[in-house]
């Protein structure tokens, strides 16, 4: 072959060989695509098969969940082994690092597809947690985090596999579905971590992570499956050919590697979610909302310790109390049913419902937020007030945290369905919360600043 001719992946068809003359008498050429190749796409599964699957890579959410906040429980002896007081600057290099990384690998899953980019993305992911646990300087720690938190593929492909296996009508419990998982890997990291804390090396903590994010990849080596359309596409044509049917034909039949890969449209799609910001006020507007409420979350877990404190509580103990707001997560799931079946039975009855309905109901419940901070303000004076209070401040803020991320991530998949997917689940998906998180590498000190913080972001929630 001449070193001209560029590399391709297919053999060039006959009729588009130079000086062929088969064109004419080739039958018709059939290029399988989404409209007269459903029954082989993802969408044609059967429901029962899309949940596990769905099940499966929304616990992969989790593991990285899981990795994000279980740090906060190493912080201490982090500070105490190498002698340095800011060790809190890991939380930050892993949030700032994934907000980057999560658009980094949402190309690559659209071009080669959704299994393998997630295994790649788990790997790596280990591989970072691995160099954490053994590190032998700070500095080494906060590469690792930083590594891991540029090799995690976030919500952006969670969304897009969501929306390449469930129709319209099924994407909303699909991505409370994932949320739900979203959630509870960050609370427990809070429910594992207390113990670790108080017994163990602060290496501890990254072995942990390793074991949960490698049984967490060998689970979806073996139980996911290829959900990208184009890839499924070509694989059917692929297999018809090697039945007789010599003019069936993918999505990506005889293109070149970089007309497969485009690298100026993988720019792109990676700041396509910026421009968005830039130019949608609506969008830049919710996503510091929702930014906003994430950084509440992750704060939060700081402030049990020095709340908690005040009634002797270990951190064992505190690691207990966090299960309330694992509980939160579960009933603000439960409760989204009924805001379900309630626009259900509208559309069956022919209203029509405009996008801004989605948010009628967590209008509601987004309430709960800031009677939850307020209830805190009075708490952290401490005894003679019971501790109990704590627990009913944490349902009442878990409710809200989810039911004001998914509402807003729903109504933005359905409102800007014009754009291009990435561009309209990325800029209201909890990833972009990440850039705001520095906050919680700031060391925060228990007294009254505390809580005249607390009484006004409550009073600001208002």
């Amino acid at each position: 072959m001449s070193s001209s001719q560029p590399y391709r992946l297919f053999s060039p068809h006959p009729s588009k060989l130079p000086g062929s003359y088969i064109r004419n008498r080739l039958p018709s050429t059939k290029f399988l695509t989404k409209q007269n190749s459903r029954k082989n796409l993802a969408q044609a599964w059967s429901a029962r098969r899309k949940w596990i699957l769905l099940t499966v890579i929304s616990s992969c959410q989790t593991s990285i969940a899981f990795t994000a906040a279980s740090y906060y429980n190493a912080v201490p002896s982090l500070n105490t082994h190498f002698g340095v007081k800011n060790s809190q600057l890991g939380m930050a290099a892993f949030s700032i690092s994934q907000a980057v990384g999560c658009r980094l690998w949402r190309p690559f899953s659209d071009d080669m597809g959704r299994k393998s980019v997630t295994q790649a993305s788990l790997g790596l992911t280990n591989m970072s947690v691995l160099m954490c646990a053994l590190s032998k300087s700070f500095g080494g720690v906060i590469g690792g985090r930083i590594v891991g938190g540029l090799s995690s593929a976030g919500c952006d492909v969670n969304m897009r596999i969501i929306q390449d296996m469930f129709d319209e009508d099924e994407q909303f419990c699909a991505v409370l579905w994932a949320s739900l998982f979203i959630c509870l890997g960050t609370v427990l990291a809070g429910v594992a971590g207390g113990a670790v804390q108080q017994f163990l090396d602060w290496r501890c903590t990254f072995w942990l992570q390793l074991i949960l994010g490698v049984a967490t990849q060998l689970l979806h080596w073996l139980f996911t499956e290829e959900m990208r359309a184009s890839v499924l596409l070509d694989r059917e044509a692929k297999r018809q050919r090697e039945k007789g049917s010599t003019n069936v034909y993918g999505p990506n039949y005889d293109k070149v590697w970089m007309e497969i890969f485009p690298f100026h449209k993988w720019v792109m799609a990676m700041f396509q979610p910026y421009e968005m910001i830039t130019s949608e006020p609506i969008i830049l507007l919710f996503a510091l909302l929702s930014g906003y409420i994430d950084t509440l979350i992750f704060s939060y877990f700081e402030r049990y310790s020095y709340i908690l404190k005040q009634w002797s509580f270990t951190p064992t103990s505190i690691s207990f109390i966090l299960i309330a707001l694992a509980t939160s997560c579960v009933l603000g799931y439960f409760s989204f049913f009924p805001f379900v079946g309630n626009r259900k039975a509208r559309r069956t009855k022919g209203e029509n419902l405009v996008p801004k309905t989605r948010l009628d109901r967590p209008l509601y419940y987004i309430i709960y937020l800031p009677h939850g901070l307020i209830i805190c303000a009075f708490l952290i004076t401490g005894p003679p007030l019971h501790w109990f209070g704590v627990v009913v401040a944490s349902v009442l803020i878990g409710i809200a945290n989810i039911w004001l991320c998914v509402a807003l991530l729903f109504h933005f998949v359905y409102r800007y369905m014009s754009r291009t997917l990435g561009a309209r689940k990325s800029a209201s998906n909890p990833n972009l919360q990440d850039i705001q998180k520095p906050e919680v590498a700031v060391p925060m000190k228990g007294g009254l600043w505390d809580e005249a913080v607390l009484y006004i972001v409550g009073l600001l929630g208002y």
